[in-house]
């Protein structure tokens, strides 16, 4: 329970600075208090830093005015995304063949490769600017999983228009 209740010191401190960081665990240290206490004491740290930024006007506004209305927006885009993907996945995956995998098979070329290959171009770009612009992991493994999610948008986009066409 110590050793699980640090590791929640650990994350819960990932919300400060990094100066505030090393003073806050020093001082814990130093106190020499138990894991639980110690991790009560940097969450109720955290959230009093987190409720002073929201007294002001100014997050809030944000809120309202850019987070919201986007946020509606998004949601009513993914509603239609998904509705769409799910019925071309389940044509799609209804109607499978194994003439699709063949490598000599003309459907292979026509239809699968060249979406794997913008998925693969895509994610490895995005991977490689993500590896070359941030120095911090965790902006990297975002910036991967929205390369990521990129990529399957492209691969259903260019399946959907490729069934369309055909």
């Amino acid at each position: 329970m110590t050793r699980l209740a640090w590791l929640l010191v650990d994350v819960l401190s990932r919300a400060l600075t990094p100066d505030e960081r090393e003073d806050v665990r020093g001082d814990l240290e130093e106190a020499g208090g138990t894991g639980v206490g110690a991790a009560r004491e940097v969450l109720g740290l955290v959230l009093r830093r987190q409720a002073a930024t929201w007294m002001d006007c100014r997050p809030w506004v944000a809120v309202v005015t850019i987070v919201l209305p986007v946020g509606v927006a998004l949601t009513h885009l993914y509603a239609f995304w998904a509705g769409g993907t799910a019925i071309y996945s389940w044509l799609y995956i209804d109607n499978w063949t194994w003439g699709y995998l063949p490598v000599f098979s003309f459907a292979f070329y026509r239809a699968i490769a060249p979406v794997l290959l913008g998925m693969v171009l895509i994610v490895l770009t995005a991977w490689w600017g993500a590896h070359q612009g941030s120095h911090s992991s965790a902006a990297r493994v975002r910036t991967v999983i929205l390369a990521i999610g990129m990529g399957l948008l492209t691969a259903r986009t260019s399946l959907v228009s490729r069934w369309r066409c055909s």
